[in-house]
């Protein structure tokens, strides 16, 4: 195993990860399907109880939109995979992709992940600095 920042702290930025297009790309799309989904439940096109467009029930950060595995999001994983194996040293599986879109005084609370997010990432796609 690589001996790095990673390894001794237990995490590690990586900057410009992605380039400033796919991020702003990521962000556009994500925006854009959060307004759909919004649009779709209100005009009760698609059930209260679908989750395939992303729902506001996520018990973390009420009341903001989230979606678990996205395709679009699932591919970018897919493509940050080897970039993050080569920063951490570890062999990584990818396990599953989740969104959220913060507004303002939205806060994530210290939790604990399941199991099998030993190891995440967390990605800042556009949007107000964090």
């Amino acid at each position: 195993m690589v001996k790095n920042k990673f390894n001794t702290d237990g995490f590690l930025l990586i900057k410009n990860a992605l380039s400033k297009e796919l991020a702003k790309f990521c962000f556009d799309y994500i925006n854009l399907k959060r307004e759909v989904a919004y649009k779709l439940f209100e005009d009760k096109e698609i059930s209260p109880f679908a989750q395939y467009f992303g729902v506001w029930t996520d018990q973390q950060v009420p009341n903001t939109y989230s979606h678990y595995s996205d395709i679009a999001m699932e591919t970018l994983l897919m493509k940050c995979k080897p970039i993050l194996e080569k920063q951490t040293g570890l062999k990584l599986i990818e396990n599953y992709s989740y969104l959220r879109i913060y507004k303002k005084n939205d806060t994530l609370f210290r939790h604990k992940d399941r199991p099998e997010c030993e190891i995440s990432c967390t990605m800042n796609l556009g949007g107000d600095p964090w």
